[in-house]
Order: C-alpha cells, then structure tokens, then sequence
C-alpha cells in the first residue's frame, strides 16, 4: 500500500501537467511540446517502480532503517555498470575510483546487521533474536540491493528509450504513476491470496514497542490490504506518513526525471526518493 501511495503521488503530476497545458493555451502562451509517443512506453519504467519500490519495502521491514539507507546507495554502482554497457558511456578513473569506494561502504554497512545484531530489550519474546538478527537483516539487505539493481535498471531504460522524446518530467511522472498504480493495485489483489514464504515470516513482531511472537495468521497473506486499510482508520499517524509519502513522492520523482534527462542516468538515479 505504500508503493500505492506513491505511485498516486506521481499521478497527481498528470493532472498538474494538463493544467499547466490549459492554463498555457487559456493565456495563449507558447509551451514547449514533446515529440509524438505512444504512451505505453512507460510501462517498463513504471513496472522497475513498481518491482523496486515494493521489494524495498519488504527489505527495510527486515532489516534496520539505517542500514536500509545506507544500502541504497550501492544504486550508483548498478546504475555506472549499466550506463557502461547499454548507453555506451565512458567513465574516467576518478568514477571508477568512486564505484569502488561505494562498494566497500556498501559491503561494510551491509555487515553492520550481522555483526551487531538488534537484541530484544523488553524481554517478552524468546525468538526476538531471530526475528531481527543475522538472518532476517540479511534477506532484508539482499532485498534492498536486488532493488538497486532494479532502479538501475529503471534509469537507463528512461534514458535510453524515452530521453529522445523531450518529454516534459512532469508528463514522464504522471504516466509512470498511471501505469504503476492501474498494475500494483491488481497485483494487490492477487497477493492478497498468496501466502508469505516461510523465510519472510519474523519468528516476532514488535507491536507498540514490544517485541511479541508473531500472530499465526501473519503469513496468510503476502499483502494484507484489508488490514492496512484498518490501520489507516485507526491510527492517525499512519494517514499522516502515508498523506507525506504522497505528498513527496512527485517533487523528488519529478526531479529524477528531469535530472535523467538533462544530465543521465547516473545523475537522475541520486534524486530517486524510495
């Protein structure tokens, strides 16, 4: 529901285009028009969003935030390996000096979860060492990496298949975010009848701040959109951090586009907000 929540974000940016268009001719002002496309030239980039967005969610509900964080910098080094081999670009020896940098700050912090991992404080559940040591920081690190890739993945496929189009940011958000929400909100519904693979299961849940063992039922579904709506109507600050993520994601998705367009893939994938 999150990954929904932002992709409605990015659709808002359709709507505020065409009202800048309208507003435009309304004034009889000049405006600089993309070239004709096919709006189904988003769908690929709106599928990466999707896949990546979703995945790091799952990721950082693994591991801890900081480390969640951190990661996401490792994007930079699929991003510079793929702008290498699909977009032909040359990188100098201070770039590459950078990767390599990036990648022993990744590889350190990724070991930050297994070297020091997050005990139960409270006491109240005795499998509370699993749930949020090695092995679930872990798969949670693995997720938010694979998710780089795929945001990587997203960025060159921008600018290798819709940078030639002079397609306004706002117009490229507003589409992925039509794509992306008509796609995830039937993927909801399906994953709403998957179970959660065993492994992804936490042996405990922390629940107002208290770490409990995990409801039998919490893998029954992969993605349980009833109960989130319930959550939405009980608890105010979930609507205020979901409201926020809306709120947010066309700004910082707008301004990856116009990035990845004026100056490349590497350049725009630094301003991706998830």
């Amino acid at each position: 529901m999150q990954a929904a929540g932002m992709f409605i974000g990015e659709l808002l940016c359709l709507f505020a285009f065409r009202i800048l268009v309208w507003r435009a001719n309304y004034k009889g002002e000049k405006i600089a028009r993309a070239k004709p496309f096919n709006p189904l030239i988003f769908v690929l980039p709106a599928l990466c969003d999707m896949t990546a967005t979703s995945t790091m969610y799952l990721g950082l509900a693994l591991t801890d935030a900081s480390v969640f964080q951190m990661l996401r910098g490792s994007v930079i080094i699929f991003t510079s390996l793929l702008s290498v081999i699909f977009l032909k670009r040359k990188l100098r020896a201070y770039h590459w000096i950078g990767i390599v940098l990036v990648i022993g700050g990744t590889a350190i912090v990724g070991t930050q979860s297994k070297i020091c991992p997050v005990a139960d404080p409270s006491g109240t559940c005795p499998n509370a060492q699993n749930a949020s040591g090695p092995s679930m920081a872990t798969i949670g690190n693995i997720l938010v990496i694979v998710a780089q890739f795929i945001v990587a993945v997203q960025m060159v496929v921008e600018e290798k298949f819709i940078g030639g189009y002079d397609i306004p940011a706002l117009e490229v958000v507003g589409f992925e975010g039509l794509w992306g929400f008509s796609v995830l909100s039937l993927v909801l519904v399906g994953m709403y009848y998957i179970k959660m693979p065993a492994f992804l299961v936490p042996p405990c849940t922390e629940i107002n701040g208290v770490m409990v063992n995990t409801p039998a039922a919490y893998g029954d579904h992969f993605e349980n959109t009833l109960d989130g709506f319930t959550m939405l109507k009980n608890n105010a600050g979930i609507v205020l951090a979901l409201v926020g993520n809306v709120r947010t994601s066309p700004g910082s998705n707008g301004s990856a586009c116009a990035a990845g367009r004026d100056y490349g893939a590497i350049a725009g994938v630094r301003f991706r907000p998830e």
